[in-house]
């Protein structure tokens, strides 16, 4: 029996080998996030200011005077409550509230990594490339820095790893609860995966028979992710704010369009997650299917549309785009490390 079964194919995972790599990959993010806990705190550094609100959500709900949109990303706080509550007051050193986001966070990543190895397999690759592609998911500099210390970009790297597998499979049904539980931990993946399910379904499915419940499905994805949205935020401040008054509150920079972009592409907190996966995924991004790679891409870019109209700064653009083109790219680079192209153009050793 295989793990989300893709369709008997040779390469798909079985379930205790699933469970064993799950496991392995929460130890190792565990572990990659374990500063938060008695080393730094997440909530007095600069560069993650945004874990302050976070790590508030996980003791006490949103008071209705809310200010910022982070308050209403509650899917990851409110799930670090219970291990909050387990944990206060009987682990010494370790912060408990920080503890309880990074076991949170740490699940999502390994989540995402091990459906990365599962698309893998669906593709026909073997289980120790889809493997090494979830590891270098899971240890990249964006994930390592901000997915795994107090923040909630791990939802959204999860949404999208399993909306690709849903699409890839075409499992309609699934489109709907990733939408939701994706707009829980984070607004902005209404529009990121509906940009990357549109996309997807011009390529794929829209000449197929089932491309009018295909098209059904996305836009009920997208419209349960945009009231979930607007749900929450009335439950919390007790006012209704469509979609677009919400969207309209995100006031764009002063400065010009190309200072804007200028200041995210120079800015090497942008670069960091990238230098190294960009080009060793380009590599290989041709061996993967297109709609994703396209669609994902798709998604960036939006994200970066939207960082520079906000003036998001590099770092904060640089989460999203991870969590978005960097499933495809791990993939692409894991194929690129274990088939090693360049070799091919080494001469064979002469024999003496």
């Amino acid at each position: 029996m295989t793990f989300l079964s893709t369709g008997g194919r040779a390469s798909a995972l079985p379930w205790r080998s699933a469970i064993i790599v799950w496991a392995l990959f929460f130890a190792i993010c565990a572990g990659l996030g374990y500063g938060t806990l008695n080393r730094f705190d997440p909530a007095r550094t600069l560069a993650l200011a945004d874990a302050r609100q976070y790590a508030q959500l996980v003791v006490e709900n949103p008071g209705p005077d809310i200010r910022y949109h982070r308050s209403l990303r509650v899917l990851v706080p409110f799930m670090a409550r219970p291990v909050y509550h387990l944990a206060n007051g009987r682990v010494g050193t370790w912060s408990p509230v920080f503890l309880g986001l990074l076991a949170v966070n740490a699940a999502l990543v390994a989540t995402a990594a091990l459906m990365l190895a599962v698309i893998a397999g669906g593709l026909g690759l073997e289980h120790p490339v889809g493997i090494l592609a979830g590891l270098l998911l899971a240890v990249n500099h964006t994930v390592v820095n901000a997915h795994l210390t107090g923040m909630v970009d791990s939802a959204e790297l999860c949404a999208a790893v399993l909306l690709a597998w849903a699409l890839r499979e075409g499992r309609w049904w699934a489109l709907v609860p990733i939408g939701v539980a994706a707009a829980l931990g984070k607004e902005t993946f209404v529009v990121f995966g509906g940009v990357i399910a549109a996309v997807w379904w011009w390529m794929v499915w829209r000449r197929s028979p089932a491309a009018l419940r295909g098209a059904l499905w996305i836009v009920a994805m997208v419209a349960a992710g945009l009231a979930t949205v607007v749900l929450v935020r009335l439950m919390v401040t007790g006012a209704l704010v469509g979609p677009v008054a919400f969207a309209v509150g995100f006031a764009a920079a002063s400065s010009g369009v190309l200072a804007r972009i200028g200041f995210h592409l120079l800015d090497p907190d942008f670069w960091y997650g990238l230098v190294w996966l960009l080009p060793l995924g380009a590599w290989s991004l041709r061996r993967l299917p297109r709609e994703w790679v396209i669609s994902a891409f798709a998604a960036a870019g939006v994200a970066l549309a939207l960082g520079v109209y906000a003036m998001a700064g590099g770092g904060n653009v640089a989460r999203p785009i991870i969590s978005l083109a960097g499933p495809p790219l791990s993939l692409a680079a894991a194929i690129t490390l274990v088939r090693q192209p360049w070799l091919k153009a080494a001469r064979e050793p002469v024999e003496v």
